[in-house]
């Protein structure tokens, strides 16, 4: 289900360890990801047609990251590259979120886990893959517990990655 790795955790914590790794663009895959999301907020709430489509795009292109625990997945991070203008006028909610070939700007489009290690992770393995783009979000909260918050931040340099 997943090539490319990077190692985290112990043996004495909640998803003991894990790794990050890229799926594989497969049937498989892409079942198993929407069986994950599909059971926690706010994706569970989601339409299926355009978020199946999303979801593809991310596998097919390699826009994401995935955290898998043995042999379950344990978190996800996906994107759509874009332009700066196309991502802003998104996130103020004046028009659609398209993609850009080769765009200089990523949109962070999901990201899940139950463990916030795991979310950490995530985003870490996120800049690493996308140096020097601005990396925009709209975060919407389980429950509609805070309000959605709007943001984006300048991936300068992006992390190292692991070896």
């Amino acid at each position: 289900m997943s090539d490319g790795r990077a190692s985290h955790g112990s043996n004495q914590e909640p998803h003991p360890r894990f790794e990050i790794v890229r799926l594989k663009n497969s049937f498989d895959s892409f079942g198993v990801l929407v069986d994950f999301l599909s059971r926690r907020e706010p994706f569970s709430r989601f339409d299926l047609g355009n978020f199946s489509r999303a979801l593809q795009h991310q596998l097919a292109e390699g826009f994401h990251a995935a955290a898998i625990s043995g042999s379950r997945l344990v978190g996800y991070s996906g994107w759509l590259l874009t332009t700066d203008a196309i991502a802003a006028a998104w996130i103020a909610g004046k028009g659609p979120l398209a993609p850009a070939k080769d765009g200089e700007a990523a949109v962070l489009t999901v990201i899940a886990s139950d463990d916030p290690r795991i979310v950490a992770a995530l985003i870490r393995r996120t800049r690493a893959l996308n140096p020097g783009r601005r990396f925009h979000f709209r975060r919407d909260y389980a429950g509609g517990k805070r309000p959605t918050r709007k943001s984006s931040v300048r991936n300068i340099r992006g992390d190292t990655l692991p070896a």
